[in-house]
């Protein structure tokens, strides 16, 4: 038995060899990391509202902005397992805007001045619906064209008219950044977003008031967020060191027949296992 099982590890020993030699760029699998993130202190954005307002008097427009507070984790999965990565995943993004009251004038006319209206938010959210992927370029920089993102807010209307309610609606928008890796930190800054259309819900209206539409434009230069990041562990990095290679492999080997590398937990380290493993393989 014991010369048996030699034979047996010989065979899949030079197999291995041949197979790798020839053919191991065909079976690298792309290992990931993951990078779990979230707002630095310091992190605001410059929020540019546009109210457009239709009302027994028509309808008219104007413009508003207020730097606020952003608070909120981001998430991404990150491949290869190590950098410079080429492919990310945007798994988590939610982005807590600070309330500000935003002031309008509406109905302007000259010598008899204009309604005015302020709009109060709080517990504004900007969140990602569904995970996204974007190429990581050269310089780190990342674009997730589409992503659907969910907008939360409460608000209340004072001046001409008054008025309170809540509002949701999703968007689909465009996110990017750049991704700067130091050491086992993660830091994604330059955060670029698409301005947010929220309709105010017809039923929660001020009096006299048809219809409201807020363009939400959030400036993200000045919001930056940091984190870990480190290698998604996988059964067949058998030695743990974040990549799946030779040592793998001989550590496998060596172990063949036993429960020693046994990926797959049937309790032997056979084929199975060995499959495993090349598919897995980052090199």
């Amino acid at each position: 038995m014991p010369r048996l099982l030699h034979r047996s590890r010989r065979s899949i020993t030079l197999f291995a060899i041949g197979f790798l030699s020839s053919t191991w760029v065909a079976v690298a699998a792309s290992a990931t990391s993951t990078a779990v993130l979230a707002t630095t202190p310091t992190s605001t954005a410059i929020i540019t509202i546009r109210m457009d307002i239709t009302t027994s008097l028509g309808s008219s427009s104007d413009t508003d902005t207020q730097t606020v507070t952003v608070t909120g984790p981001a998430q991404m999965v990150l491949s290869p397992n190590l950098p410079p990565w080429a492919m990310s995943d945007l798994t988590q993004l939610d982005l807590a805007l600070g309330g500000a009251t935003y002031s309008f004038d509406f109905f302007c006319i000259p010598f008899f001045g204009c309604q005015h209206l302020d709009l109060t938010l709080s517990n504004m959210r900007i969140t990602l619906v569904s995970p996204t992927s974007s190429p990581v370029s050269t310089t780190g920089g990342v674009f997730y064209p589409n992503g659907q993102y969910a907008v939360h807010s409460d608000y209340v209307f004072s001046g001409f008219t008054s008025g309170a309610g809540s509002s949701d609606t999703v968007n689909p928008s465009d996110f990017g950044a750049r991704l700067t890796p130091s050491g086992s930190t993660l830091t994604l800054d330059q955060c670029q977003i698409s301005a947010q259309v929220v309709q105010i819900p017809p039923e929660s209206l001020p009096s006299g008031v048809s219809a409201v539409t807020l363009t939400i434009t959030p400036n993200l230069a000045n919001t930056r967020f940091t984190g870990p990041w480190a290698p998604d562990t996988h059964p067949a990095d058998l030695n743990g060191d974040g990549a799946i290679d030779g040592i793998d492999l001989a550590t496998m080997l060596s172990a063949w027949g036993t429960a020693g590398a046994d990926i797959n937990g049937d309790g032997t380290t056979d084929g199975v296992d060995f499959a495993t493993l090349l598919s897995a393989w980052t090199g």
